[in-house]
């Protein structure tokens, strides 16, 4: 399994990412695409929004410090989300901002990242 993640990132990535792999974003990459295939999105485009949002950097901050995380929700509205879809999420758990992210694009929630615009 491990080797075609490998090669499905090196297949995926832009090539300066997959350059900088290291142990931390195969962990982020790798519960992405189960998050994606979960929500039967598609991996490669869950992907993207996620490498150009943050870098794939759980400590990511942005939009004047008002977006953190990997896929720079606000919080405000990152707890908005975990009440739509009833489930308890910490704001500083990458994981957590992950299944979110998946859920809101499943259900065609997507106008909150510019970096989403087109791919789902």
């Amino acid at each position: 399994m491990f080797q075609t993640l490998i090669l499905w990132l090196f297949l995926t990535l832009p090539h300066n990412a997959f350059a900088q792999l290291d142990n931390e974003k195969l962990e982020i990459y790798s519960h992405a695409y189960d998050v994606a295939i979960i929500n039967q999105l598609s991996p490669r485009a869950f992907i993207r929004v996620i490498n150009c949002e943050s870098g794939a950097n759980p400590r990511a901050v942005g939009d004047h410090g008002l977006a953190k995380n990997i896929v720079q929700y606000h919080e405000q509205t990152f707890n908005a989300d975990a009440l739509k879809f009833g489930v308890t999420a910490d704001y500083s758990d990458w994981k957590d901002h992950l299944a979110l992210a998946g859920k809101a694009f499943a259900n065609g929630d997507t106008k909150k990242w510019v970096c989403a615009n087109g791919l789902f």
